[in-house]
């Protein structure tokens, strides 16, 4: 029987995170790695949702707001990933975590919201990408096979993938000139460049920074607060749909290294 196919994504307990994951749960032969921020935070909307055949949750404690506990917190998540839960491997990464509560013009901008911004949000994907590398990178007994090889001679190959969770907000050339985003734009402008870099660098991991959509979210609604907008036009389950059919046909061939919207759209860097 072939191993169920394992994603991970981060800040799974709401929002897009949470659309996602019960997109995903859905899916036979597929185990999700659901992180949340701390032991406290409620378990009980990932909790009832329901799982197709051969498919399982497990609820993992990932915080990176501390960096100066960063190397004890990475420790013993990977420690539980493999020890407690028997992960040997992951084959997609969805870096959804992040914040986005603070909205305010360059001249505003506090040092503490760019700080909360740069280290939630760029800080946040670089140190999930470095602590899960091993993960991503290992080959399995299914793919170390014979049959295995045979599909990746033919260009079948399954591809292990990481993927950000970014914003429009974070392009420069499609910058818009009245909008108050500076330490949410540029926490995410960084982790674009971060999704590109990856690109160049790993042969063998598909790699996209993905714009979920002006979504229903806290994040969300805080950035419709500070323009002045009622809420949000787009529901989670739809923009969840558009990510998951983005991360699903990429591939290192096609739109590896790329920054697009939901519906597939190019956004310019």
């Amino acid at each position: 029987m072939s191993q169920n196919i394992i994603w991970l994504i981060t800040g799974a307990n709401r929002g897009i995170g949470l659309a996602l994951t019960a997109s995903l749960l859905l899916r036979p032969n597929t185990t999700i790695l659901a992180t949340i921020r701390t032991p406290s935070t409620s378990t009980t909307s990932l909790l009832s949702l329901p799982v197709a055949q051969n498919s399982k949750l497990v609820i993992l404690h990932l915080d990176f707001s501390s960096p100066s506990k960063n190397a004890e917190i990475l420790s013993n998540f990977i420690h539980n990933l493999r020890d407690v839960h028997g992960i040997r491997h992951i084959n997609t990464v969805i870096a959804n975590a992040g914040t986005g509560t603070s909205f305010e013009s360059a001249k505003d901008a506090s040092l503490s919201s760019l700080t909360e911004n740069w280290e939630t949000n760029t800080l946040g994907p670089i140190l999930l990408y470095q602590t899960l590398y091993p993960l991503l990178t290992v080959e399995t007994e299914d793919e170390a096979s014979e049959q295995a090889r045979e599909k990746e001679e033919k260009g079948e190959r399954r591809d292990r993938k990481f993927i950000l969770i970014s914003s429009s907000l974070g392009s420069i050339e499609a910058m818009e000139g009245g909008v108050p985003s500076l330490a949410y734009g540029i926490s995410k402008a960084a982790a674009n460049y971060f999704i590109r870099k990856v690109h160049f660098e790993e042969k063998r991991i598909v790699v996209l920074a993905v714009h979920p959509g002006w979504v229903k979210t806290a994040n969300g609604q805080a950035f419709a607060d500070s323009i002045g907008v009622e809420s949000p036009p787009m529901g989670v389950e739809d923009s969840a749909r558009g990510v998951l059919e983005q991360i699903d046909r990429g591939t290192k061939d096609t739109t590896s290294g790329s920054f697009l919207s939901y519906d597939g759209t190019v956004i310019p860097w």
